[in-house]
């Protein structure tokens, strides 16, 4: 296993040829590895003084070698001092590798750290750098389970490991590249049984489970996805993870399976029921393991390939990447991932599920995420009495004529068509809960102009995704407008649009909500393609 963090320690510099044997200077640069001359490791004060005065006071406070742009011309000899100084004077390099704690406590990052890329990352866990488990006969725990983890929530003293490189004397000083090498088998040196072939290693710049592998002759039936007609194209990378039908029916197992949560009593069904849009119907706030309750009110799943970001904050920047937030809540389904791949395991109808969708019995982490991506992926709303009107298969009456006219005029700007929503964040004017202190995006951002803003959210299927709102205070669309015309407390970061309230007769409300009756895809929440046989009911709906 080698691990190239070249990025990390190269000197970089972009120069163009002057004449007289000088060179101009395109950018301002610096060596990225921090080669420390004020507080590092080399030599001595005399040294660190030496060099610093030698180079024209390059070297900032900080330990930077600093090439500047605004000078037109260096001297070649400049760069050769520099490397000369630096074999002379360095004698070793350190630097620590892992996730610091703010990274974790901010959540999902993008990047090098993003989940999509390999890192682990688990609510419950934060990031883990390296992470090795299996059995040993000496272990006293349960199936003589043993694991060793470098980084996370409960380990902090191991978040970060400082690497220490002594340099030897000679030209390998001068490489722009360090290598990290782990004998992973000097583990199995030590008195203990440890079984390989139960061992997971996730390690940090993923070299185990990159992608898909396909074995044989292995075969998948294509599952084809529809954007719907005049739809902007999705955002949803499918080559990273192509639909098939397999990996939509595992996906659709895994959704309404219990056992994904701790005590096999909730499923990603039990929030997210078909017939209300796969939101909670009449539940403000979900209920989760052992009578717990989050802070908000579960969204509505559909159309979720033409969204960039999810959570009511943004927190999580990708669908593959989602579920694993409320499968590790302690106040959703408060289960491991080790766990619930355990579990899987287990069970021969996933084995065969898994080696359909994917070519092998291999169970872990990425396929399970990817396959509960090729669910959501299908659940598309887009057959509405509106959309059918778009489509020139249907017309509104007199009161959903005028109600689309009001909604152009006092509501497009944040629920845009065809989604009903422009998937941005506002302060809508609801005063912060203090049982609940949810203060929104500002909790993802730590950027006070995000304070108590939320994501606008679609307003598809809204007659079945009761109650509103992102707590869920809303019981009713009436309650809805009536704080937007009489009950909303406007602060710094209220959205300029609604700071001076929403003017709206009771006619207008009439024709409004009869519009807005007209989103509601029936076809979609009946869909028998999205639920197990028998699983679905659905609830009253108005008459459209």
């Amino acid at each position: 296993m080698k691990i190239d963090i070249t990025k990390e320690i190269v000197f970089k510099t972009a120069r163009s040829g002057g004449s007289g044997g000088q060179n101009v200077n395109k950018v301002e640069t610096m060596v990225e590895g921090r080669w420390h001359v004020e507080n590092s490791t080399i030599a001595n004060d005399e040294e660190k003084a030496l060099i610093t005065d030698k180079l024209n006071n390059r070297i900032t406070a900080d330990g930077f070698l600093l090439v500047k742009s605004q000078e037109a011309r260096t001297q070649i000899s400049n760069k050769a001092i520099v490397v000369q100084k630096m074999n002379e004077l360095i004698t070793t390099i350190e630097f620590t590798i892992g996730v610091n704690s703010s990274y974790n406590v901010n959540g999902v990052q993008t990047d090098d750290l993003d989940p999509m890329k390999g890192m682990f990352w688990t609510w419950n866990t934060g990031y883990i750098y390296a992470k090795l488990e299996g059995q040993s006969d000496s272990s006293h725990a349960p199936s003589n389970y043993f694991s060793y983890h470098v980084g996370g929530y409960k380990t902090n003293e191991n978040a970060l490991r400082k690497v220490l490189l002594n340099l030897p004397a000679n030209n390998q000083k001068t490489l722009s590249t360090i290598v990290i090498e782990a004998d992973i088998l000097k583990w199995f040196d030590a008195a203990y049984d440890i079984k390989i072939s139960v061992i997971a290693a996730l390690l940090c710049f993923t070299i185990i489970g990159a992608g898909f592998i396909t074995i044989g002759k292995h075969r998948t039936t294509p599952l084809k996805f529809i954007v719907p007609k005049g739809w902007p194209k999705p955002v949803y990378n499918f080559k990273e993870n192509p639909l098939t039908v397999e990996g939509f029916d595992l996906g659709k197992k895994l959704f309404y399976d219990e056992r994904l949560s701790k005590d096999s009593s909730i499923s990603c069904a039990s929030c997210h029921q078909q017939f209300a849009a796969f939101a909670t119907f009449d539940h403000n706030l979900s209920h989760g393991y052992n009578n717990s309750f989050t802070t908000r009110n579960a969204p509505a799943l559909q159309n979720l390939a033409w969204q960039k970001d999810f959570m009511a904050d943004g927190g999580i920047n990708h669908l593959d990447v989602q579920p694993l937030a409320p499968i590790t809540a302690p106040n959703e389904m408060a289960e491991t991932i080790e766990k619930i791949i355990t579990k899987l395991k287990k069970d021969s109808v996933y084995r065969a599920m898994y080696k359909a969708a994917f070519g092998d019995e291999t169970i872990n982490t990425q396929r399970t995420m990817k396959a509960l991506s090729q669910f959501m992926l299908m659940l598309i709303s887009s057959n509405s009495k509106y959309d059918k009107v778009k489509r020139g298969e249907d017309s509104f009456n007199l009161p959903q004529r005028l109600g689309y006219e009001i909604f152009q005029q006092k509501c497009i700007s944040c629920h845009k068509e065809p989604f009903f929503t422009d998937f941005s964040f506002r302060n809508t004017g609801m005063p912060v809960d203090k049982t609940l202190n949810d203060i929104g995006r500002m909790k993802i951002t730590q950027n006070n102009s995000d304070s108590l803003k939320f994501r606008v959210p679609s307003l598809r299927n809204v007659d079945v995704t009761m109650p509103y709102g992102h707590d869920g205070r809303f019981f009713s669309l009436s309650n809805v407008f009536e704080h937007y015309r009489n009950k909303m407390q406007p602060i710094a970061t209220t959205d300029s649009l609604l700071k001076n309230k929403l003017y709206l007769s009771n006619f207008q409300i009439g024709q409004l909500t009869a519009f807005l009756y007209t989103l509601t895809d029936t076809s979609f929440l009946k869909d028998k393609r999205f639920a197990p046989s028998g699983f679905y009911t659905t609830p009253f709906i108005h008459n459209h």
